[in-house]
């Protein structure tokens, strides 16, 4: 007979009376919602729910900003929040301050077991989001092959006042006197039956195209497109868009983008605007025949190694700039300043010792592509449009470039930190929707780092911010009208908790 070995640990069941939580580190980030006005906002502004029965707006609200505060990906994870007895205890404890609203219970006919709501019930909140008149527009435009953005519903056109709610908090309490405004989009793959192609071949997707304040960190708009809708399509609407709703005086403004912007309309509303701008041009046939004629003593030399902020962002080699004296058709080419930048292809790039084979196989190349020969030697080739008077070439190629890094991390963190990553529904609005609360989790978590924080926080990733602030154990205990949470570190809770509430309030 085989002696069976002892357990290395022993494990026993918890009591059922012992309230535990495993994400105490929440509660303060919903107490910072709180002051921001954000779960008022819900009730009082969306106002979908607060005249009705059954779940507020605002616990809707609360659910979906949770599930992206802990890293949740889907709906259906609503129901670990709803397993976790800590948690649970507090929110019903607590919901009628949190929440600013009186006599919850008495809005559900029968008794309502669960705190949070269910997925079901999320599932049909998302819907009420989506605009169904639209959607058959939406599908006539998409096999015409043309781009087209559905119609938000009054729903969801009410979400953009919260963009407004989070910026101002933000600068009311921290100010900045510069607004620096990156644009980008991004690709996020979808199996969803309603997702569109992509640019990319036998990619479906969504395309969302993203607005970052670079000084705060945060996003101004974001709007929601499926993947066949080009990132420059309309354009300049969005930017109009995107800087009604930074605070108003909050200093000087500048525009950064990639060849998406490269659209007459955005260029002239920032010149009439004062919005001192940068967008990348693309390679036409003029511009590439006036590269071809500058002469070699024209040529600038940059005098400065890259800064580290742009290393491995496909910049790396010795770079040359010139003002190109060139003009389009456009009247308004004239006002701008077209800043030809070139660092040498080597030789060794290419493979198998066929280099000259290749170097003629790409004479041939269409004329967009960012590269020419010229005496033997093959040149990358990049063309920055601008306004901005009154810089070098080389300090306008350093500044322009920072804006790759930030907007790539940020997609990144929206994919795979937060729910960025999946989409719950077939329905267009719902979707939209759900990124939009994405949008105000990723703000919230901003402000969180940038006012209560601060120390180096506001760049940390969020999923650094979990390990040593939101993933805490607390045990939950009521004493007579008293909720007490005991945590590990109780100062750490109380300095966080004093600077929120030091915080300046705005009206809703």
């Amino acid at each position: 007979m085989i002696a069976q070995k002892r357990k290395l640990i022993e494990y026993k069941q918890e009591k059922e009376n012992n309230k535990i939580t495993n994400y105490a580190g929440t509660l303060p980030i919903l107490e910072l919602a709180n002051r921001i006005g954000l779960f008022e906002y819900a009730d009082r502004q969306i106002n979908i729910r607060s005249n009705g029965q059954g779940w507020l707006d605002s616990q809707y609200f609360l659910t979906i900003l949770l599930l992206n505060f802990l890293g949740f990906k889907h709906v259906s994870d609503v129901n670990i929040l709803e397993k976790d007895s800590g948690l649970t205890e507090i929110m019903k404890k607590k919901r009628k301050k949190l929440l600013k609203y009186k006599n919850i219970e008495k809005r559900f006919r029968k008794k309502v077991e669960r705190i949070f709501p269910s997925d079901k019930a999320i599932h049909n909140y998302l819907s009420s989001y989506h605009n169904e008149e639209e959607e058959k527009r939406r599908e006539k435009f998409y096999k015409k092959g043309v781009a087209f953005i559905p119609k938000e519903n009054e729903n969801l056109k009410k979400l953009n006042g919260l963009y407004k709610l989070l910026l101002e908090f933000s600068q009311r309490n921290k100010p900045v006197s510069r607004v620096t405004l990156d644009l980008d989009a991004t690709i996020k793959e979808s199996n969803k039956r309603s997702a569109k192609e992509t640019y990319k071949p036998g990619v479906k997707g969504y395309q969302p195209l993203n607005g970052y304040w670079v000084e705060k960190q945060m996003v101004v708009l974001s709007e929601f497109r499926d993947g066949n809708v080009p990132a420059g399509y309309k354009i300049d609407e969005f930017c109009r868009k995107a800087f009604s709703n930074i605070p108003r005086n909050t200093g000087k403004r500048y525009l950064r983008s990639d060849a998406a912007g490269y659209n007459w309309n955005l260029m002239e509303y920032c010149e009439e605007e004062g919005i001192e701008f940068s967008i990348s041009c693309p390679i036409y046939r003029g511009i590439k025949e006036k590269i071809i004629e500058v002469k070699e003593a024209e040529w600038n030399k940059m005098k400065n190694p890259i800064p580290k902020i742009l290393r491995d962002k496909k910049i790396e080699g010795e770079w040359e700039w010139v003002e190109l004296d060139y003009i389009s058709d456009n009247p308004l080419s004239d006002e701008f300043r077209y800043i030809a930048y070139r660092n040498i292809i080597p030789r060794d790039r290419y493979l198998f010792g066929k280099e000259e084979e290749k170097y003629e196989e790409e004479e041939e190349e269409d004329n967009s592509v960012k590269q020419y020969k010229k005496d033997g030697k093959r040149y990358r080739v990049r063309v920055i449009v601008t306004n901005r008077r009154y810089i070098t070439g080389e300090e306008l190629f350093y500044w322009h470039n920072k804006r790759c890094g930030y907007s790539e991390q940020v997609h990144d963190i929206m994919k795979n930190e937060l729910s960025g990553g999946s989409f719950p529904s077939d329905k267009f609005g719902a979707n939209a929707f759900w990124w939009h609360m994405m949008i105000f989790s990723l703000n919230i978590l901003q402000i969180y780092k940038g006012l209560v924080l601060e120390n180096g926080w506001l760049t940390r990733r969020i999923k650094t911010l979990r390990l040593y602030f939101i993933y805490l154990a607390g045990r939950v205990v009521s004493r007579g009208r008293r909720l007490f949470v005991y945590v590990r570190d109780k100062e750490k809770f109380d300095k966080i908790t004093e600077k929120i509430y030091l915080l300046k309030l705005i009206p809703i």
